[in-house]
């Protein structure tokens, strides 16, 4: 554990001696800290310590892998609760085969209600014991079939895709052979309605959003979620034309930076072995079994072999 070969032994014992005294009455609640898609979150409790808290961000209609697993061998790994962005307490133990006494508590398939910050709760099995403990997390998206539509410009289809903040979304109508459809996106509205495609709204670094249209007449989309959530996408035809065309629609999640960081019960805020600024710790391989990955890659059609795109309608995305 990189927390403690990184101290000299006499400063360890000097410091849990210390963390012992402050614990002897009220152990002080440790501070909330974001965990990114990616990261590896090293925690610590000491003796007294009734438990740590700390937070990641989820999109409704998602799928939750998780697990906590004690570093020590043979202990068990600490008790996890987790709570929606409303203080809801989820129903951890339904998603979840681990037994009391297991060494790694893990969690699958768990559906987040809501999108927001979602607060985890660590509590050790045995507080008189000190306890060091590794969380790691994945969001997944449910697969979403392929469903056909008869479009019209006066009667726009709604297709709803939930998105994590800068995850990519692709979306794709094929009109059917003979059907004279001619593919158009009417608006794509956010989380709270807005116009989604605004320049305005792009993420730093990321790409602006791009149309293009395919030989046989199907029509990309392809946008980065500027915020989670739950994505309307506004699908119809040209003024003058109408079909059957088949909607797709994929969601690639965000870039991961594989972090190694560590929970902190000092008085700064954030990551970080105390003194220690969280960007300075070092990038190692936990060792442990990776997440599964999503159920499904985005369709190769909708990916690759793509004609140099054009730039959205500027006004689809004031829409």
């Amino acid at each position: 554990m990189i927390v403690r070969s990184a101290l000299n032994p006499l400063v360890l014992v000097m410091a849990c001696a210390i963390a012992l005294g402050a614990c002897s009455s009220a152990p002080p609640i440790a501070q909330d800290s974001n965990v990114l898609l990616g990261d590896t979150l090293h925690g610590r409790m000491v003796p007294g310590r009734t438990h740590q808290t700390f937070t990641f961000e989820g999109v409704e209609s998602t799928l939750l892998d998780a697990y906590v697993k004690a570093d020590e061998r043979g202990e068990p790994a600490p008790v996890v609760a987790i709570h929606d962005p409303s203080g809801q307490e989820l129903d951890v133990a339904a998603a979840s085969t681990t037994k009391a006494e297991d060494h790694e508590f893990v969690v699958r398939k768990l559906v987040l209600p809501k999108t927001g910050t979602y607060k985890v709760i660590a509590r050790p099995r045995d507080p008189s014991k000190q306890v060091y403990y590794t969380f790691k997390h994945n969001i997944r998206w449910a697969p979403m079939p392929d469903r056909k539509a008869h479009l019209s410009a006066s009667k726009p289809a709604p297709v709803y895709v939930a998105a994590p903040r800068r995850g990519l979304v692709v979306f794709s109508i094929k009109p059917d052979r003979g059907s004279g459809l001619v593919p158009q996106i009417q608006a794509v509205k956010d989380p709270w309605g807005g116009p989604a495609l605004d320049k305005s709204q792009v993420p730093a670094g990321a790409a602006a959003p791009r149309v293009h249209h395919t030989r046989d007449g199907k029509m990309i989309l392809t946008f980065t979620a500027p915020r989670p959530g739950m994505y309307t996408i506004l699908a119809a035809a040209k003024p003058g034309t109408e079909g059957v065309g088949t909607l797709r629609v994929g969601v690639k999640p965000p870039p991961e930076q594989a972090r190694e960081v560590f929970h902190n019960d000092s008085a700064a805020s954030g990551f970080g072995v105390p003194g220690r600024p969280g960007a300075a710790a070092p990038v190692r391989s936990s060792g442990l079994p990776p997440l599964p990955p999503p159920p499904s890659e985005l369709p190769r059609t909708v990916m690759h072999r793509e004609p140099a795109p054009v730039q959205v309608d500027p006004s689809i995305a004031q829409r």
